[in-house]
């Protein structure tokens, strides 16, 4: 699955337009680059969910 296939999979969902999946889809990028640079590893699961300074 590439980026651009995830944000149309997110911007399908009813009053979810394309440039906010793209934003959401940027910003999980973000986080993880963020915690892969810090040393930390990633899995990301919806459960697990917490903001990050992106």
């Amino acid at each position: 699955m590439t980026k651009t296939d995830l944000i149309a999979v997110i911007a399908d969902k009813p009053k979810f337009p394309w440039a906010r999946g793209e934003i959401l889809v940027d910003q999980v990028f973000a986080c993880m680059t963020q915690a892969l640079q810090q040393g930390d590893s990633t899995r990301p699961r919806l459960e697990d969910a917490a903001p990050c300074k992106a």
